[in-house]
């Protein structure tokens, strides 16, 4: 590793700075704000946000403020640790030994070389080596890859894939060809939230969602906040509509039941050309196809027949009705959609969701008559629809059993409206390459699991049983559990083989993913376990063999070396801004993949990374290639890479100068508006679900394992998850966790400035109860209370009365930060809290709660 590490010293001799300012961005958060850091005697001293960034013109959050305060931590990982307790487990005690830098890459090159050449068993593990990382905006999309990819290996979240976005990403990538979505706050009149807070330095794109939303007031926007918890967004909304827990799907079908069958109010010529809407669907759910090309159905109402969707001579799509094809009756999918949600009247649905029905009325008829069907906007000379109903829904969607199908519900709803990535509607990033299927349908080209086309079903041989999981994009939290028991994934324990190293960098599942327990039982069973840490933590203390040292984020090259290109009109990257506190000479590391490449040379295989390099960097053919015969160092991959994509004057040389790392530029309409301009349709009615159905019931009968296939559905239905269903008098209080701005993916935690916020503001770390349910249980502010989950697993907290929780519902940040109480500990990954279209876990907890 000296070599790698003597390679960049010319990256820091020549190009960071001693004093003066360096422009870079933040990745403490999926936002990945613009920020100029200022620097004295190689020490950072301020940070403020890059006022020349589109992305966060000038703002930082508070922990993007503080981000440096802790890379000067007497925490701080120095140097590489060896773990001399071989007893792995919580709570026990590691004895770590420092070691130098030398014996620790040796250690852990020589335990990958013999993975590499297959003599750590007899039987092939799948995959062999797993990475896991949440720092997938410094460390993915290169060298680590590359590295996996070289030892057939696997990467992918443990920890945030929990809870995060089943909710949000399959239906995103279905309909939107991105991974995330927002809301179009520029030019949105109306922003309903859904278990969401955009707007409130929570979400995504947070600094240019909270500028236009504070624009647009006061009149100029309309923001309805519908939560168990008046969190930051509902704090600042123009309305807060509580709402039982796990109950959101039945709310948004009233909506569309309302919008369709009583106001009539949806966006027809949308639904007739951009989406499978008037597909005809046959009685088994299934499209009426053409028995000559196989393609879908509709039916044209000028001539009186059915027409292939793409037909020519087609004058009009039917959209409700009934007809007969082939001596088949039919309707479009448009109608089935509109009569399936009859059932979601509001008379109803207000005794599933606590929130009136006079509410949801008002609410349905405010959203309809907000999308302005049939206006238009000019922008950029080009007159485009103009649907200013932007509508947005993440974790209180996502982290329930039914969190998947929840986001395809919620999808409804927009796209009913037209108010797909149009002006004012839903916005979303990263785009990915999009295609047309043979049924018309868009299609996006992802290097992670999309829903649709929905992939081949089999018995799984994967370590995070992805095969299972046919629609979902990446389900790397099933790992733990299919460790314990793989046979409950239809897995021969008898054949089953752990990976034979893991290596974790910035993911923590031990704290971050559920009963901590029952993780450890499982990653323990993985061999050799190498971690990367600023900071020591609970994965790192339980499980790891050895530490390395991780870099900073102000101190890293990251990896992918650009933030949201996919976003339009700005290209920017993060870059070191001082060197990392480590010995000479590895303070001139600027990457923990470094360490990779060290080891893969050692290993006898970076040729293979170089090769894999010109694939995923699309070097191949190009005077940039790279010649596996060769040895570059770090830096000549990123030059190599920053040219082959942004010019051949836009190199190292040019990110590490003054001037260097953003780009700005004028978005055309039809990039940053695609829905407008797309060829491909989109999906209203999931007949995609079927099929995927179909292939896991064979599967899994014929693997003999017990599975729920019940949310294939191609129109949702609102189902209850276990605590809503097990409630009674002993166990009545549902338990949910919010996130605030000042914390993100726990990284906050070890910074002192955050700390002190919520020190300062004791409802932060405590246990949230309203008045009323706290009178009922003879509960006062600051009582020290038992919370116990009908599971039966217990934790203590400092309780905190305040009207802003629902009343049926106790709540707490996302992670217990001093005094107060980590959900993640409550909750487990069981049958009845498993997602089983994506493998997430309930968070929805049934507790009851009683002084201590």
């Amino acid at each position: 590793m000296q070599v790698q590490a003597a390679q960049s010293q010319c990256i820091f001799e020549r190009m960071i700075k001693h004093d003066g300012t360096v422009r870079s961005a933040c990745t403490l958060c999926q936002n990945m704000c613009g920020l100029i850091a200022h620097v004295e005697a190689g020490k950072i001293i301020k940070l403020e946000g890059d006022p020349d960034n589109p992305r966060n013109n000038g703002h930082l959050c508070a922990k993007g403020l503080s981000g440096w305060v802790n890379a000067y931590s007497p925490r701080r990982v120095r140097k590489p640790l060896l773990r001399t307790n071989p007893e792995k487990g919580l709570g026990l005690d590691p004895h770590w030994k420092e070691v130098s830098w030398e014996e620790a890459i040796s250690a852990v090159a020589e335990k990958v070389k013999q993975v590499k050449q297959g003599l750590l068993g007899t039987r092939k593990a799948n995959p062999p080596v797993f990475i896991s990382t949440f720092d997938h905006w410094s460390n993915s999309g290169g060298v680590p890859k590359a590295w996996a990819q070289a030892l057939d290996g696997l990467t992918g979240p443990i920890s945030a894939n929990s809870y995060c976005g089943k909710a949000v990403h399959p239906p995103c990538l279905l309909n939107l060809s991105a991974f995330e979505h927002t809301v179009d706050a520029k030019y949105s009149k109306y922003v309903l939230l859904i278990g969401a807070q955009a707007g409130s330095i929570i979400h995504y794109d947070t600094m240019r969602v909270a500028k236009h939303m504070a624009e647009g007031r006061p009149g100029g926007i309309r923001v309805v906040v519908v939560d168990p918890l008046s969190g930051y967004a509902a704090s600042k909304a123009e309305e807060w509509v509580p709402i039982r827990p796990g109950t959101d799907v039945a709310f948004i079908l009233a909506l569309v039941h309302l919008l369709l069958n009583e106001y009539k109010i949806f966006d027809a010529e949308f639904l007739k050309s951009k989406t499978n809407a008037p597909y005809l669907i046959g009685e088994d759910g299934h499209y009426v196809r053409d028995e000559k090309t196989g393609h879908p159905l509709i039916w044209d109402p000028v001539d009186g027949k059915a027409k292939v969707f793409d037909d020519q001579t087609i004058k009009d799509y039917a959209l409700e009705g009934s007809c007969v094809v082939e001596d088949k009756p039919c309707n479009p999918a448009f109608q089935i959609v509109k009569e399936h949600v009859k059932e979601y009247q509001p008379e109803q649905v207000a005794e599933i969701t606590s929130i009136p029905a006079d509410t949801i009325r008002r609410i349905a008829k405010e959203v309809g008559e907000a999308a302005s069907i049939g206006q238009t906007i000019t922008i950029d000379g080009k007159v485009l629809p103009y649907r200013p109903i932007s509508i947005s829904w993440y974790r209180g969607l996502s982290a329930h059993k039914h969190g998947t199908l929840a986001g395809l519900a919620a999808l409804i709803l927009p796209t009913i409206l037209g108010a797909i990535q149009v002006p004012g509607g839903m916005s979303a990033h990263p785009s990915y390459p999009e295609s047309i299927t043979e049924d018309g349908l868009l299609a996006a080209k992802s290097d992670i699991g999309t829903p649709y086309p929905p992939r081949l079903v089999s018995k799984p041989r994967r370590l995070d049983a992805f095969e299972l999981f046919p629609i979902s994009y990446i389900t790397s939290v099933n790992i733990p559990a299919v460790l314990n028991n793989p046979e409950k994934f239809g897995m021969d324990p008898t054949e089953f083989t752990p990976p034979y190293m893991m290596f974790i960098v910035r993911d923590n599942p031990v704290r971050n993913t559920y009963a901590p327990e029952n993780v450890v039982a499982g990653l323990k069973k993985i061999p050799f376990i190498v971690s990367f840490n600023v900071d020591l933590d609970e994965t790192a203390n339980s499980l790891a063999d050895i530490v390395f040292p991780d870099i900073h984020h102000l101190e890293k090259l990251a990896e992918s070396l650009y933030l949201r290109i996919a976003d339009p009109g700005y290209w920017y990257a993060a870059k070191p801004v001082v060197k990392p506190p480590f010995e000479h000479p590895w303070d001139h590391l600027v990457s923990n993949v470094q360490i990779l490449l060290e080891i893969s040379e050692r290993a006898g295989f970076i040729a293979e990374v170089y090769s894999n390099l010109n694939r995923i960097w699309q070097l191949g053919g190009t005077t940039y290639e790279l010649d596996p015969n060769r040895k570059y160092a770090y830096e000549e991959l990123v030059d190599r890479r920053l040219k082959s994509w942004l010019g051949p004057d836009k190199g190292l040389e040019w990110l590490m100068s003054d001037e260097g790392g953003l780009l700005k530029w004028h978005a055309k309409a039809e990039e940053e508006y695609k829905g407008v301009f797309r060829k491909s349709r989109i999906h209203l009615y999931y007949e995609f679900m079927l099929k995927a159905k179909e292939d896991v019931d064979r599967t899994t009968k014929e693997l003999g394992i017990k599975w729920d296939t019940g949310d294939y559905q191609p129109v949702p239905d609102w189902k209850p998850c276990s605590s809503y269903t097990k409630k009674n008098s002993g166990y009545n209080l549902f338990l949910i966790s919010s996130k605030m701005p000042i914390m993100a993916h726990a990284v906050g935690r070890f910074n002192p400035i955050p700390m002190q916020l919520v020190a300062a503001r004791k409802h932060l770390d405590s246990l949230l109860i309203n008045p009323e349910t706290a009178a009922k249980l003879g509960i006062g502010n600051g009582d020290r209370v038992v919370v116990e989950s009908w599971k039966g697993r217990k934790q203590t907290a400092v309780a905190y009365v305040t009207d802003r929780v629902h009343p049926e519902v106790v709540a707490v940040s996302q992670h217990k930060l001093d005094t107060g109480l980590d959900l993640n500990d409550l909750a487990v990954l069981e049958e009845d809290t498993m997602d089983f279209l994506s493998g997430g876990v309930d968070s929805c907890l049934l507790v009851k709660v009683h002084k201590a």
